[in-house]
């Protein structure tokens, strides 16, 4: 074969003899791809949509494109290197926020980062218009148009209108986007009469392709993000198992004295020793109970969850009030999400030793957890202070008997004679993972129950 090893030589050779046309050589310039890039980048991260998760994913996109666009013209003059430097910090902020927004966390830097990536696209704005023109200075040339230095002041009417004029209407959006759309056929016609005039560049050698680097970057911040939400939206408690231990004379005496006294016994065994300590003063009590069929939810699904409310009298005009509240076995075993909505009397009295506790079993064995409770206050209607305690919380994946009680101690003022209070329990219905967020009204069912108890005699009003 040794005849068509020397015609292979010298078909290569004669081909390296060819020259490809002007048009393809232009077509595939560093220089070329790397402006377009870097106009693509400006223009997903100046303008986004909010539908479809788009205002994240066109963000993400336009800022690898920028990095890429000033990677590859870095070492052309200090100010390309400079923008390259600020589009991966443009960059890393993205991705670290996209992450955030993810988690519980985004509100404490909701504020901040959009100013800090404002300022950074600013100069990304300033450097990319020093560095084209140092560009035509290296070739003793003088643009004759700067559109990059429209862009600058473009974009600093665009942060002005943000700041001062958030909601300009349509008009003021139309001439902005139209202003846009003639800056980047600006930058366009820039580059090109650059190329026109004999620039060309080398680019800059890089260990990771573009289509690696689009890879590596999309595929761990999708991971990290689903992560994240998976975490965020399933809130974590501090479960332990119930010790069954024998109880002290005291604390039996207590129960014993609260059953004779009305406390149901049911809810009685769900109270830990050291609530049972509390209501050694006890001396009258008194119950509701709600069946579930008596409370359909907004949501219109079946949610039958049983609400039973005990007061207990500690002194003349001061009751701890306890809010018992157990699932039925067909809840779904992996809701992401529960609140509780507890209502004190709006009597501007402020609740106090306000606690509670989550309980269920896993694989037979008995937990429970404290209820995070908040205690909140507002203004109603007629100018008196409502307090609420509210929690929200998600119970283990996949246990059984979900149950929990939530209590606080109110002082009566001289003129009231009676006690009212009421329950809401949410739960989620569906879940929107991303951006993060506590349980919506709009997405949950919800059961609630009312009850009013009279100091004299001291019972459930009917």
């Amino acid at each position: 074969m040794p005849e068509w090893d020397a015609f292979d030589l010298e078909l290569a050779d004669s081909m390296t003899d060819l020259t490809p046309p002007e048009q393809t050589l232009r077509a595939v310039t560093p220089w070329r791809d790397a402006v377009r890039r870097i106009v693509l980048g400006l223009c997903l991260t100046c303008f986004t949509l909010s539908f479809w998760y788009l205002q994240y994913v066109l963000p993400a996109v336009g800022a690898v494109e920028l990095y890429l666009g000033f990677r590859t013209l870095r070492r052309t003059n200090r100010w390309f290197r400079a923008a390259w430097m600020i589009s991966a910090c443009k960059a890393i902020l993205l991705y670290c926020n996209l992450i955030l927004l993810a988690t519980p966390f985004s509100g404490k830097w909701s504020a901040a980062l959009p100013v800090l990536s404002s300022v950074l696209t600013f100069f990304l704005f300033l450097f990319l218009r020093q560095g084209l023109r140092q560009a035509a200075s290296s070739i003793a040339q003088t643009p004759k148009r700067d559109p990059a230095l429209w862009a600058c002041l473009w974009y600093l009417v665009l942060m002005a209108l943000a700041l001062f004029w958030p909601q300009p209407g349509f008009g003021v959006f139309a001439v902005m986007v139209y202003a846009f759309c003639r800056i980047v056929k600006a930058l366009l016609a820039a580059a090109a009469e650059l190329e026109d005039w004999g620039y060309t560049v080398r680019a800059a050698p890089v260990r990771t392709g573009a289509r690696q680097l689009r890879r590596l970057f999309f595929a761990s911040l999708l991971a990290l993000v689903l992560l994240a939400s998976l975490v965020s939206n399933h809130l974590a408690i501090d479960g332990a198992p119930i010790e069954q231990t024998s109880e002290s004379a005291e604390t039996a005496d207590i129960r014993t004295r609260l059953a004779a006294l009305g406390f149901p016994a049911e809810q009685l065994g769900q109270l830990p020793e050291t609530e049972l300590e509390s209501l050694a003063e006890a001396d009258a009590c008194c119950f509701e109970a709600y069946t579930p069929s008596e409370h359909p939810n907004q949501a219109n699904v079946p949610f039958e969850v049983t609400f039973t409310t005990v007061y207990v009298r500690l002194a003349e005009r001061t009751i701890r009030t306890y809010h018992f509240f157990s699932l039925p076995e067909e809840t779904p075993r992996t809701v992401w999400q529960n609140q509780i909505t507890v209502y004190t009397n709006s009597d501007e009295q402020r609740p106090r030793d306000i606690t509670g506790q989550l309980r269920w079993t896993s694989d037979g064995t008995a937990m429970a957890a404290d209820l995070p409770l908040e205690l909140a206050e507002e203004l109603t209607y007629f100018g008196s202070t409502q307090y609420s305690c509210q929690a929200a919380f998600s119970f283990p994946f996949h246990t059984a008997d979900r149950q929990g009680w939530a209590a606080f101690t109110t002082d009566l003022r001289e003129d009231w004679f009676g006690m009212h209070s009421s329950i809401y329990y949410e739960q989620q219905l569906y879940k929107s993972f991303y951006p993060w967020t506590l349980l919506s009204n709009a997405a949950s069912r919800r059961a609630w129950a009312d009850s009013v108890c009279s100091l004299e005699p001291f019972q459930i009003d009917p």
